[in-house]
């Protein structure tokens, strides 16, 4: 099996781990901004010491409405799987060395897609809380650089398995402040329910997490970073890709609740990322690697498949 089709693998496993974040809905009357909220609403001031948490909305939502949340939830979910799988590409043919300074750009670049999103939105209230789930992401980037490939493999391992649960684990956060927002007396009783007002405080996490992990490298490094110029303006892509999927992924998440999104949006890029290096970079090759490609894709697609149909 070649080194390609074992990380494959590995990454299929670490997604396996990976904790699946939760939506909450409760019997109410449609917010004015319905379409920014439909899968989730405040509770009405008689039934607030109530949350139900995973159940659909549609017995509340007009049929038509409902239909139309599904198709941009799908879409988004399409977009964000297209990005997340391909959002590499654009550094594929440079060095990124040990892969601290590619990091920072591409945390940078997806700070500042952030930054415009949250101004598109008319600066919604920042709620530090959510930085946290940018922590967790950030914290599970790793490098094995100087091992030996036995144990990269090893190492590699365990890090997919960490690097699922703390992934798994980012939208916790922001699941956690909405679902206090549906109670009394809570300091976010006026928090919004619209997943994507939170994309600035958790990219902001993400980036001050890898600003403090890089001056923390440059300092065990005694001030002498290995920095790789040429990779500046593809992390830069990259991290603008990666940004884009994943405020499609906040938006699934809104649409079609997470507990859809997450199993598609977690297992599908590894697909599409496959797709590039038997296509375009010949990466994969030999009959037993294109079996062992054609189970799993066989396997995602089933998992991905069944997902979805759970939301028709």
């Amino acid at each position: 099996m070649s080194s390609l089709a074992f990380w494959a693998l590995v990454y299929c496993f670490s997604i396996i781990f990976g904790v699946p974040a939760i939506s909450c809905d409760e019997d109410a009357d449609i917010h004015s901004d319905d379409w920014k909220r439909p899968n989730i609403t405040a509770v009405p001031p008689r039934d607030q010491s109530t949350v139900i948490v995973g159940k659909d909305t549609s017995t509340r939502q007009a049929s038509g409405e409902n239909e139309n949340h599904l198709e941009l939830g799908f879409i988004a979910c399409a977009v964000a799987v297209v990005f997340f799988g391909s959002n590499f590409v654009p550094v594929k043919k440079f060095d990124t060395g040990d892969g601290m300074f590619f990091q920072w750009i591409l945390c940078a670049a997806i700070w500042i897609v952030s930054l415009a999103v949250n101004l598109i939105l008319k600066c919604p209230e920042f709620w530090p809380l959510a930085m946290l789930g940018g922590f967790l992401w950030a914290t599970d980037e790793s490098w094995v650089d100087k091992l030996s490939p036995l144990k990269k493999r090893l190492v590699g391992s365990f890090l997919a398995v960490t690097a699922g649960l703390l992934y798994g684990s980012s939208f916790v956060p922001v699941i956690y402040i909405k679902n206090q927002a549906l109670k009394n007396e809570t300091e976010y009783k006026n928090a919004s329910q619209f997943d994507l007002d939170y994309v600035f405080a958790h990219f902001s996490g993400i980036f001050l997490t890898s600003t403090v992990y890089f001056v923390i490298y440059c300092a065990i490094m005694k001030n002498k970073p290995k920095l790789y110029p040429k990779v500046v303006l593809p992390g830069f892509v990259s991290g603008v890709m990666w940004a884009v999927a994943n405020c499609c992924w906040f938006l699934a998440n809104d649409f079609l609740s997470a507990v859809v999104s997450f199993p598609i949006i977690t297992a599908v890029p590894g697909f599409i990322a496959a797709l590039w290096g038997v296509l375009v970079f010949k990466e994969i090759k030999g009959l037993q690697n294109y079996v062992i490609l054609s189970i799993a894709f066989c396997t995602v697609s089933a998992g991905a498949l069944t997902t979805a149909f759970s939301k028709v």
